[in-house]
């Protein structure tokens, strides 16, 4: 598999928060995480479209572009960097990789920037 560097636009939502609503489980993000996912999967798909997903070892770097905040220097704000760095994981399943457990090294850093968003870098791990 070849390098693969993508770029989403848009607020990066993150995947692990839940609510209850009558018995059942949802991500309390939902709208903000389904539209995060699509963008992804839909950027991934333009960028690699293997006849399947890879079973090799992958070395994914993320870096997350967050909304600028009072706060000055490092991107101490919410959401979590795991919690974002699983959405990506998760949506980028099925696509470049069959399964997320595949991942050997994750990169993740975020940085407050006007544009908001993430670039993403997926190789085959060596």
């Amino acid at each position: 598999m070849n390098p693969i560097n993508i770029s989403i636009d848009g607020l990066p939502a993150a995947k692990g928060n839940w609510i209850v609503v009558h018995g059942v489980f949802i991500p309390s993000n939902r709208e903000k995480l389904n539209t995060w996912t699509r963008q992804i999967r839909q950027t991934a798909r333009a960028a690699y479209s293997p006849a399947a997903p890879s079973q090799a070892a992958i070395d994914l770097k993320i870096k997350f572009f967050m909304p600028a905040s009072r706060n000055k220097g490092a991107c101490i704000t919410r959401p979590d960097l795991d919690k974002l760095a699983r959405a990506v994981m998760d949506a980028l399943e099925g696509i470049i990789y069959a399964d997320d457990s595949q991942v050997v090294r994750l990169t993740a850093e975020k940085v407050y920037n006007p544009f908001k968003g993430a670039d993403i870098e997926i190789k085959e791990a060596v």
